[in-house]
């Protein structure tokens, strides 16, 4: 499983699967900033955490394939953030 969600998180685009994922529109992740980085990190967090706890409890609106790539697009967006705090560290110096 961890090789399906590497591989989606490479093939993962913002503007494409964001919106349906955690209904984040395209003018709100303009900014490259990052309080924007870290507001869609945590939307993918919290969205993960309630589909991961649908799972657990057996609940009929679970969705494997939703699971799936809400970790992809997790793991690509802390991707992102990583790097975005790494230029702003370099920047600062």
């Amino acid at each position: 499983m961890g090789r399906v969600i590497r591989a989606g998180a490479i093939v993962y685009d913002r503007e494409r699967d964001l919106p349906r994922l955690i209904r984040w529109s395209v003018r709100e992740s303009e900014g490259h900033s990052l309080e924007v980085q870290r507001a869609i990190v945590g939307r993918l967090s919290r969205a993960l955490r309630a589909e991961r706890n649908r799972a657990r409890s057996g609940g009929w609106t679970y969705d494997l394939n939703r699971h799936i790539a809400l970790h992809q697009a997790y793991q690509a967006e802390r991707l992102r953030l990583t790097s975005c705090e790494e230029t702003s560290n370099e920047s600062r110096l």
